[in-house]
């Protein structure tokens, strides 16, 4: 009867199986945190074209103004003030009143008998988005611009009425030359920031700023 040699690993090559494993998970975790942190950027795109979208869908089925701004604060119905920014982590949605109607900030539509009536405000605070605490991921508008409006047929528009929970801005026009407005989305990491843009006739597209649109249909 012939016998029969088991074989395995020796304890050098375990040793060299494992160094090289651990060379290449140092290699790679660069690139995987990378590749997270352009995931990351391209979620907050995604929200806040979803979220611009929703400012003229609002504009529209309210057939009123509706704002769309930046901020890091947290505004709700209930706690509606906070600080317009041009650069900041969250952003809200705020539907305005109408000029001349005499209607104020955060009104409740009301009934027949005068109260108000539950859900979305008449004006005031739709809809806010706050990301983590710990986010770094940054949405930039272009320099000066702290609020964009949207009327009633879905078009970026200037508006004299203040918006009070804003502390009193409004929304300036487009200046001259120019026919659309610019958000910068970044993050700490990620070598593929992206942008959203709005332009003057209501189109919303995200794309990507390190590419060219005369090239390729992403690109800005």
């Amino acid at each position: 009867m012939l016998g029969r040699r088991i074989s395995g690993f020796s304890l050098i090559e375990l040793v060299v199986v494992l160094t090289i494993f651990s060379i290449m998970i140092a290699m790679g975790a660069p690139l995987l945190a990378e590749w997270q942190a352009n995931g990351k950027v391209r979620s907050v795109a995604e929200a806040l074209q979803n979220d611009l979208r929703r400012t003229q869908a609002e504009a529209v089925r309210r057939n009123r103004q509706v704002a769309f701004l930046l901020t890091n604060d947290s505004p709700t119905k209930d706690n509606p003030a906070f600080t317009p920014a041009v650069s900041a982590l969250n952003w809200a949605i705020v539907a305005l009143p109408l000029a001349l109607s005499g209607e104020t900030a955060n009104q409740q539509p009301k009934d027949a008998g005068g109260n108000d009536i539950p859900g979305d405000p008449l004006t005031g605070v739709i809809l806010n988005h706050t990301q983590n605490a710990n986010s770094t991921t940054m949405v930039t508008a272009d320099a000066n611009v702290l609020a964009i409006c949207f009327n009633s047929v879905g078009r970026l528009v200037a508006s004299a009425a203040p918006i009070e929970n804003a502390g009193g801005i409004n929304c300036a026009a487009l200046p001259a030359g120019t026919t659309q407005r610019d958000f910068q989305i970044q993050r700490a990491g990620a070598n593929r920031p992206l942008r959203v843009q709005v332009r003057l006739g209501g189109q919303i597209r995200m794309c990507d700023p390190g590419r060219s649109i005369a090239t390729q249909p992403d690109g800005c």
